[in-house]
Formats: structure tokens, C-alpha cells, sequence
């Protein structure tokens, strides 16, 4: 480095850790110009006041008590905003005034959020709990919208219209180890859910819990990811998906280690963009995740991989992987799951086109379904799917009537390509596949493992037994 351009950036290093200030914000303070905001004696009373005194790089406390939020708290660059604590007898509560005037529309200006993160980078707001009143819904917590190196850490949000958090167009935003429930109480397109995103990048959702008994439903939902993991998440909410990303072009967004009581939606309806082309593998990969819901994982999506999955299912009425409409040419992989009791089917299919699927090293069984029953493999056409290739799964019906293993109708099974599989009360299995007398499974000790773990463990099928592992870090149930 030149040695004279030195004392300059020393200088200026100096400067900036000189001129990053801390302020106070009390329920018991004061927004008046005599006061300074430096100390618990001359604090300012609301967030709002204290974002338009404070600078660039300052950091903002909010004491213990409740806090009235009476107009949006504009942040800066640089700032932290932290309260106490969301637990306990001293946390910081944020709550929006009676008074605060609603919306028309969540598409509206960012004056329905009591925080808003516009254009802005290197932010932080921490310990606080967020709400707006039982009768007076406002239409969200916190939007951050073209900003870049946002984190949200340790927040408890509950009741908010639309969103709790809405960021769009932003990069390098963290949103880790908070909670919401019922932070979504209210259905207005693509503009609602208690985390609702478009177009992040390079961003995760990390270790929060999102429950909702009331209102409209959708933990997470969004459209457009690049480089995007949401992962050790408990999503388990009242209605509609717990995690929605649709219709847009995806790039490397993961979805892993979550505990999720109701449907992941990808679909993408007709063929999307490449991944590869930005260097990503997948357009959406879901694994190693614990699933509830019988209507599991919503396509189509093209470069979608969902694997390394346990999905218990305890709700009836819908199928594990389904394909709805669009001509989608895959590839798509199902692969290394363990999937018990199966409703209606396993893989389905209904209009469209639906080419290059495979589905390898499952084990999968079937429920008892009364009329629903349907095969584990349901299509209508041939000339609707093309290049289905099924090998090295276990399919057993465990209770009920035999499933069938696909269609015989119209000529449905040149398309579906069965081979090295092993079943048991499977009907319609074709040659190349093994049908056996007896169940293939241990079935005795702890679920999943070892119970499904099959007898013949020297058998090239199956999901791998590494259930035991991985589930140890799947966030519980509430």
C-alpha cells in the first residue's frame, strides 16, 4: 500500500468508530429536541423519532416495556436496532398505535410496516417483539426491500394482516431464531404469508418457527431465489402451504432440515430457465426434511431434486409428488426417501406434459384409503409423460387392499420404466422387478429406524438408514 494514502484510511477508520454513536428509546422518554437520546435519563420515546436523529452506523436500544409505534421507523445504513429480550419479564415490545392507518392494499407504500428497510445495507434489529393490536391489524412488522446485508435475529411477530416480514429484492439477508404466529391474518394474492419474499439472493431463513391457528395460512411464500436456504424451521400452520415459491425462474434454493406439517409448493408450469447456466445444480432441492402432509411436494418444476426426505403422513386426501399442467421436460429426481402411508398415490400426474422423472432408492409404502386408493404411480396418457424411470425403490402396502404399481389404460405403462424394485402387496409389477411372499421390513423397534429398515440389507434398494442421524436435528413439533 502506498505509505501516504495510510494515515488517510487510519483516519478515516477512526473517524467512522468515533462518529457511530449509541441512543435510547424508553416508553417513559421524550421526542423533543432537549433531549439527546444518549442515556436512560434523555431518552426518546418512539423508534420512528429515534431512526431520524440517529445516524449513519449507530446503534439504537430499545429499553423493557412496551413500546408504542405511532409512524414507520425509517432505517439507515448501518444501523442496529436491539431490545432486551423476547423472553421473560423485560423484553422489549413494538407495538403499533390504535390509530395506525390501515391499507387499502399490501402492494402499497411501506407505510404500513412499523420498520422499513429501504435501499439500505448492513442492518440489524434484534430482541424485540413485534405485534399490532388484537382489533387493529396493521399490515406487517418489517419490510426490507432493495437492501443488502439485512439480519433478523430473535424476534417474536405475531399479528399482523399481511406479512410479518416482507423482503423483496434484497440480498444477504439473514432472518434466523424468531417466531410468528398468526402473522398472516389475511389472503391478498401474491402479497401475503407470515414471511413473504420475491426475487432474494444469496439469503437463508434459519432456525425459526412459524404456527399459525387462525387467519389465512402460508408460513413462507415467495417467488424467485438465488443461492436461498431455508432450513431447521418448524412450519406448522392453519391452512393453505406451509412453503410457496411459484411461477418464477429458481436458482439454487435448498430447502433442508425443516419440520413441515403441510405442502411445499414449487410449481413452475412450464419449462423454466437452466440452473446450470448460473452454476447452481437444482432449480429447488428439498432433503432432509420431516414431512406431514399426504399432498406433500406441488410441481411441476423442472431441475427440481427432492431427496434424503422422511415424510410421515398423517393428513389423508393427496398425493407425495404432483404434476399440475405445463409442458415440463425435467429433469426431476425423487430419490433416497422413506415415505409411510401414502393416500391417494405417490408420483401423479393430470394434464400437460411431464417428461424425465426418476425415482430411485425409495421405500415407500401405502395406507389403507378406502375409495381415494389410487396406484402408486398415477398418470392418465401416455402421451402425456415420457421417460419415467423407476428403479431400486421398496413399494409395500402396508394396510388395505394391494395397491397397483401404475395405470393399464392407456398405454400408461410404455412410458413407466420399472425395474430392480422390490415389492410386497404391489399388483401389476412388471418382470424386471421383484415381487416378494413376505414384508420386506424389520418391523420391529423405533420408527423409522430401525423398523423400515429392510431384512437383506446386502438388497440394492430402498432409502439408506441414515434416518437416525439427521432427524436428531429436525426442529419439534409445537
Amino acid at each position: 500500500m502506498n505509505s501516504t494514502l495510510l494515515p488517510a484510511l487510519i483516519g478515516i477508520l477512526f473517524h467512522g468508530a468515533l462518529s457511530a454513536a449509541t441512543f435510547y428509546v424508553s416508553p417513559q422518554g421524550s421526542d423533543e429536541d432537549q433531549q439527546d437520546g444518549k442515556s436512560l435519563n434523555s431518552a426518546w420515546a418512539t423508534l420512528a423519532y429515534a431512526c431520524d436523529r440517529a445516524s449513519e452506523n449507530d446503534t439504537i436500544i430499545l429499553t423493557s416495556g412496551k413500546h408504542v409505534a405511532r409512524r414507520v421507523a425509517k432505517v439507515k445504513n448501518g444501523m442496529t436496532i436491539r431490545g432486551t429480550t423476547t423472553k421473560g419479564k423485560s423484553t422489549s415490545q413494538l407495538v403499533a398505535n390504535t390509530t395506525w392507518p390501515l391499507a387499502k392494499d399490501p402492494r402499497t407504500a411501506e407505510s404500513g410496516y412499523i420498520i422499513d428497510c429501504q435501499n439500505v445495507k448492513n442492518v440489524s434489529i434484534t430482541n424485540l417483539i413485534l405485534s399490532s393490536p388484537s382489533n387493529h391489524a396493521i399490515t406487517g412488522a418489517i419490510s426490507v426491500r432493495g437492501s443488502d446485508g439485512i439480519q433478523l435475529s430473535r424476534l417474536d411477530i405475531s399479528h399482523f394482516r399481511w406479512a410479518a416480514l416482507r423482503i423483496e429484492h434484497s440480498q444477504n439477508v439473514i432472518v434466523e431464531n424468531s417466531s410468528f404466529h398468526n402473522a398472516s391474518l389475511e389472503k391478498h394474492g401474491w402479497h401475503n404469508g407470515q414471511i413473504q419474499t420475491r426475487w432474494i439472493k444469496n439469503s437463508e431463513i434459519r432456525h425459526c418457527r412459524i404456527t399459525s391457528d387462525s387467519g389465512y395460512g402460508y408460513g413462507y411464500k415467495a417467488s424467485g431465489h438465488e443461492n436461498v436456504q431455508i432450513h431447521h424451521c418448524m412450519i406448522d400452520v392453519k391452512s393453505e402451504f406451509a412453503i410457496e415459491s411459484a411461477h418464477e425462474n429458481e436458482y439454487g434454493l435448498a430447502i433442508h432440515h425443516n419440520h413441515l406439517t403441510r405442502c411445499i409448493s414449487v410449481p413452475k408450469g412450464g419449462q423454466g430457465a437452466n440452473p446450470n447456466d448460473r452454476n447452481f445444480k437444482y432449480s429447488v432441492r428439498i432433503h432432509h426434511n420431516l414431512l406431514e402432509d399426504s399432498y406433500c411436494v406441488e410441481g411441476p418444476r423442472n431441475h427440481l431434486r427432492i431427496d434424503h426426505n422422511y415424510i410421515r403422513i398423517s393428513k389423508p386426501n393427496g398425493r407425495v409428488y404432483t404434476h399440475h399442467g405445463g409442458k415440463n421436460h425435467g429433469p426431476v429426481e425423487i430419490d433416497h426417501n422413506l415415505v409411510t402411508g401414502i393416500d391417494r398415490a405417490f408420483v401423479w400426474m393430470n394434464e400437460g406434459l411431464a417428461e424425465n422423472i426418476t425415482v430411485s432408492y425409495n421405500t415407500v409404502t401405502a395406507a389403507e384409503a378406502a375409495d381415494r386408493a389410487g396406484p402408486i404411480f398415477g398418470a392418465w396418457a401416455a402421451e402425456r409423460l415420457n421417460d419415467w424411470k423407476v428403479k431400486h425403490n421398496v413399494f409395500v402396502t402396508e394396510s388395505g387392499p394391494p395397491r397397483k404399481i401404475q395405470p393399464e389404460r392407456n398405454k400408461v405403462p410404455s412410458k413407466i420404466h420399472l425395474r430392480d424394485n422390490l415389492s410386497y402387496r404391489i399388483e401389476g409389477m412388471p418382470a424386471s422387478n421383484s415381487s416378494l411372499t413376505h414384508s420386506p421390513f424389520l418391523a420391529q423397534g423405533k420408527k423409522p429406524w430401525p423398523y423400515y429398515q429392510l431384512k437383506d440389507n446386502s438388497t440394492n434398494a430402498g432409502a439408506f438408514a441414515d434416518g437416525h442421524d439427521w432427524l436428531k436435528q429436525i426442529p419439534t413439533t409445537p
